[in-house]
């Protein structure tokens, strides 16, 4: 390495994080893609964790676009 290279550095001080369940696969986001996957994994016998920060499945599919998707099913 090349010593005149001056490298910063951030020290974070050390701390207890809590671990309140583990898991294999852990899916951030409950939208279209995130089910999907989530059930897959868990289907194929994997440990499974699904986060979704708002209170329903399907991202703007279901909490957004409700109006715009609806009337392409007919």
């Amino acid at each position: 390495m090349d010593k005149s290279i001056s490298i910063k550095q951030i020290v974070e001080p050390a701390r207890i994080i809590n671990v309140y369940k583990e898991a294999d696969v852990v899916v951030v986001g409950g939208g279209v893609a995130g089910v999907a996957a989530a059930v897959a994994a868990a289907r194929n016998g994997v440990n499974t964790i699904l986060l979704e920060r708002y209170g329903h499945l399907g991202g703007l599919a279901t909490g957004g676009l409700v109006l715009v998707i609806m009337p392409m099913s007919d």
